[in-house]
């Protein structure tokens, strides 16, 4: 954010910033200029840095070969001879020096596949491969993908079968769409042999897949897409995002045209997966003591994005009538211009007050107005949203917070949609700083576990935030409310997870420190695959990363989740969002809330408390919610003592002594570096009961507030 961030000012005026006539008269010039100018663009399509195409590889400027981070000793992907890549080595001239080997590359550029015009967009895409083995079927391994991912190193541990896209402890903790070529079946993730193409989406069990071995029940898969045949081949896949149908094509040549039947075909809307860039590229490992040596060398590569303007149909038109729509096109536009040149010139006129004076009026009516360069979100009309909301009716109301309630409602094409309408008068009671300090620290975040703002209006003393309608709820109904006892471990993991890297970011992601200041299971909404969506940014600040480690503040937060400097001393830092996630963590491994009022014993009313004491007394496990306990293995449970050991860790009273968000994220992630520090063996610090707590501003928050009452 920082110098980028929206600017934001508050001017009075009796009516709209932008006279709502001329608004409408300069949009119709532009359609109609638009309109009229296709003719002479429709084969500018694409725009030239989303396309690209590599007949061969022997300039690889563009091309990025990833690096791994520290736990990584294997061979990377490397420029080979003739224009190639090798993302393996070759086996049949290279004796691998170590166990096992990940080899990623990607386009040098993140690739931008939404936009606020067009929402999300199409892209195909085809490549020319090679797949070396020298055992004999089923002893190959382990294959490679082509991938678009929001992250381009490879996970911890993924080694082999992993395809250095998911780490084996976290299966679920990636963002990705990728397509496999598979030469070893993994009965973990549902492989249908040891040679098959897949697709795969934010995990590695293929949504769909096809069986080229030679038990394939389709002759035209085998002996002809055999992964061990050592051929060369080439596939094609397309992504249509009007109807969300992924494709894909293969053949056993670099020369042939595309076949005219796909092998694979799969309906799943892309937009909920990727953010507004991604990285594409391809990633191929082996794990020799566990599959087998393989080498795997691409040969060529062709990327485009295809817009929802390009107009196929409008190819046709002779060029007579090319020119005379642009000559009637230019004419009205003329007239339009001068038309609003005029209206603007009477406006001015009449109003003498300067643009950049704020004056009251007599009306007393609030306008917030916005630089739209900067952010991309939605500008409504009180008219609109009460329209969406039945007027705000109470039989649409979903939750309420300290400052605002939160309606259900629906937009006039269909969309769902949430709406936070702060309460009271905007000028009373700081509720306008509220405001304007959620619309300038949600307008231009952007991160796949962040509630994304869709909109916003401020008119006639109203202030409303307009964000996607999430249909599962918060966390906390599936923690201790009625959905109690539904999450598995592997979707619990995930949603800790998410919320970490949502908190990194806010943190060390946007130039400046993002103190998110109301971490809890509330806020924490959830899509419709269970990935977390951290929300309510309603008490966020921004602190410069350049000034003291904390600063003074009204004390916020919801009881159970402050920090004790705050409760103390009022200093809110990072580290009292550390604080938070780590009673998070807690109630998700445990799946009890931080507060129990119903529990008879004083001493597990405070849940981080009631921790504490099984680790005093060695029984931390005892904390895990009983329905995890079920049929957990070694590896599971140690798993989730490490979960319960790095929350503990996060809960430390010492602000100083808590890691950062970054270093939760790569505990969460696999890494144990963190968890060798033992926990203190002291009585804990117990901060006051809950009833001597400072108050919190958002006590009352249902945030579900942006789902559906519990």
């Amino acid at each position: 954010m920082g110098k980028n961030s929206s600017k934001l000012q508050t001017s009075f005026s009796s009516r709209q910033t932008f006279n709502y006539p001329i608004r409408h008269m300069i949009i119709t010039i532009i359609g109609l200029f638009f309109v009229f100018s296709m003719p002479l663009h429709e084969a500018q399509s694409i725009h030239p840095s989303q396309s690209f195409s590599f007949a061969s590889f022997a300039d690889h400027t563009n091309i990025t070969f990833v690096q791994q981070d520290s736990w990584y000793g294997g061979e990377l992907a490397v420029p080979g001879s003739n224009g190639t890549i090798l993302l393996n080595p070759d086996p049949s001239t290279t004796i691998s020096l170590v166990e096992a080997n990940i080899g990623k590359m990607v386009y040098k550029d993140p690739i931008r596949f939404k936009f606020p015009k067009y929402g999300m967009v199409s892209f195909s895409t085809s490549f020319t491969f090679k797949i070396t083995t020298t055992g004999d079927y089923p002893n190959g391994g382990s294959g490679m993908v082509f991938f678009i991912s929001d992250y381009k190193k490879a996970p911890m541990g993924s080694y082999g079968r992993y395809f250095g896209m998911v780490s084996p402890t976290a299966l679920n903790a990636q963002r990705f769409f990728a397509v496999e070529f598979d030469t070893r079946n993994s009965t973990n993730l549902g492989d249908v042999s040891d040679s098959h193409i897949g697709i795969d989406i934010n995990s590695l069990e293929s949504l769909n897949s096809s069986d080229t071995s030679p038990n394939s029940k389709n002759p035209s898969y085998y002996p002809q897409l055999f992964l061990y045949n050592n051929y060369t081949f080439t596939a094609w896949v397309d992504y249509n995002s009007s109807t969300n149908l992924i494709e894909v094509w293969m053949t056993n040549s670099s020369t042939s045209q595309r076949p005219s039947t796909t092998i694979l075909s799969h309906k799943y809307d892309l937009s909920n997966v990727f953010n507004d860039t991604m990285f594409v590229g391809f990633s191929a490992t082996n794990n020799v003591s566990e599959d087998g040596m393989e080498g795997h060398a691409l040969f060529s590569w062709n990327f485009t994005i295809h817009y929802p303007i390009d107009d196929e149909h409008a190819k046709g038109t002779g060029s007579v009538l090319k020119l005379a729509l642009i000559g009637v096109g230019v004419g009205i536009v003329a007239i339009l211009v001068c038309c609003a040149c005029f209206l603007i010139w009477k406006r001015n006129k009449k109003s003498k007050l300067g643009r950049n004076k704020t004056v009251r009026p007599h009306s007393g009516s609030v306008v917030i107005s916005m630089d739209h360069s900067t952010t991309s979100v939605a500008l409504y009309t009180l008219k609109q949203l009460k329209k969406a909301t039945s007027n705000f009716s109470n039989d649409n109301q979903i939750g309420e917070g300290g400052y605002s309630f939160v309606y259900k409602g629906v937009l006039e094409d269909g969309t769902m949609i949430a709406v936070k309408r702060l309460k009271g008068n905007l000028k009373k009671d700081r509720r306008e700083a509220e405001f304007l300090s959620e619309l300038k620290v949600i307008s231009n975040t952007r991160h796949r576990n962040l509630l994304q703002l869709q909109g916003w209006c401020c008119e006639n003393e109203e202030a409303l935030l307009v964000y996607n309608y999430m249909s599962k709820g918060s966390l906390d109904r599936y923690l201790y409310g009625s959905e109690r006892g539904t999450l598995a471990r592997d979707t619990r993991l995930r949603i800790l997870e998410g919320v970490a890297s949502a908190l990194q970011y806010l943190h060390s992601g946007l130039g400046d420190c993002v103190l998110h200041r109301d971490v809890k299971a509330a806020n924490v909404l959830l899509t419709d695959d269970f990935q977390s969506m951290l929300c309510d940014f309603g008490l966020a600040r921004l602190i410069s990363h350049s000034q003291a480690d904390a600063i003074t503040m009204t004390a916020a937060g919801t009881t159970g989740y402050i920090a004790p400097e705050v409760v103390f001393s009022g200093k809110f830092s990072d580290k009292a969002d550390v604080y938070g996630f780590g009673v998070l963590a807690l109630e998700v491994a445990s799946g009890r809330p931080a507060i129990d009022r119903y529990q008879l014993n004083l001493d597990e009313v405070r849940l981080v408390e009631w921790v504490w004491n099984l680790h005093l007394s060695n029984k931390l496990i005892e904390a895990l919610d009983s329905c995890m306990r079920l049929d957990i293995s070694t590896a599971q449970e140690e798993q989730w003592k490490g979960v319960l050991h790095l929350a503990l860790m996060c809960c430390n009273p010492s602000a100083e002594s808590r890691p950062n968000m970054r270093q939760v994220c790569q505990t969460l992630d696999g890494d144990n570096v963190l968890l060798r520090q033992p926990l203190p063996r002291s009585k804990a610090w117990a901060p006051p009961p809950p009833n001597e707590m400072w108050p919190s501003a958002s006590e009352s928050s249902n945030s579900a507030c942006l789902a559906p009452s519990q």
